[in-house]
């Protein structure tokens, strides 16, 4: 479905450069979860953002479904890490904003929504504001916004990284379980190895800057999923693998 091809980036600055990315490939398969884990500063977010096209690579392709994407914007849903929910607008409202940027009226954008907001923990908080919701909810509530218009690529840039840690856990077995209705793929920026292979079927992992990738892991773990694959020998012997890939 998406294919990543030999991508590479630097920035320039006034007295300096700094490279980012270098010759980075990668692949997502329809209705595939991938997860891209390296060291900070590495070019993980750089890289989520040239396949978003956010950014426009210096060399390389980025090719959805036979077709070149680079510095195309609105191909792909996008959950950035921060909370970027509108103050100043209810629930209901920040998650149907896609749909009305992208041409449905409100009437039908809140037909659309409304059926989620069980299946997502939000029932009742629809007409509430983002300061009554807690940050797992409110988490959630920026996931549905990215999953309402359909996308087939969702792209995840550390979505939790800033909870607390049960909320975390809390929210990745929820996204397990979500995932198994989603009709689409994901790909999940993360710098946590557990939830790495909690979640996803495939694994990058990229270098120290200028990031690249160094490996590629499959996760042998069937879905539906849960934590309980996070007490099994294999799991441990996973995540010492990944980390002997990260430290060199």
């Amino acid at each position: 479905m998406l294919h990543v091809s030999r991508i590479s980036k630097s920035f320039q600055f006034k007295y300096s450069a700094t490279d980012a990315l270098k010759d980075c490939s990668l692949s997502i398969g329809e209705r595939e979860f991938v997860s891209i884990i390296g060291p900070s500063g590495c070019g993980k977010s750089t890289l989520l953002n040239t396949i978003a096209g956010l950014i426009d690579p210096d060399e390389g392709d980025v090719i959805f479904r036979d077709q070149s994407i680079v510095n195309r914007t609105g191909e792909f849903g996008y959950m950035p890490q921060q909370d970027v929910l509108f103050p100043w607008r209810t629930i209901l409202d920040n998650v149907i904003l896609p749909l009305e940027i992208n041409g449905l009226n409100r009437k039908e954008a809140k037909e659309r929504a409304n059926p989620y907001f069980e299946k997502f923990g939000l029932e009742g908080f629809q007409y509430q504001y983002p300061r009554a919701l807690s940050g797992g909810m409110r988490q959630r509530a920026n996931f549905l916004r990215a999953v309402l218009p359909a996308y087939p690529l969702l792209l995840l840039d550390e979505p939790f990284g800033r909870l607390d840690a049960l909320t975390r856990s809390q929210l990745q077995q929820w996204l397990l379980q979500t995932y198994e209705e989603l009709q689409a793929s994901l790909l999940l920026i993360t710098h946590d190895i557990e939830e790495a292979i909690l979640l996803s079927d495939r694994i990058y992992v990229m270098s120290s800057r200028p990031g690249t990738i160094i490996e590629e892991v499959r996760v042998p773990y069937a879905r539906p999923r849960n934590r309980e694959v996070l007490y099994e020998e294999s799991f441990s012997r996973l995540k010492k693998q990944i980390t002997e890939y990260l430290h060199g």
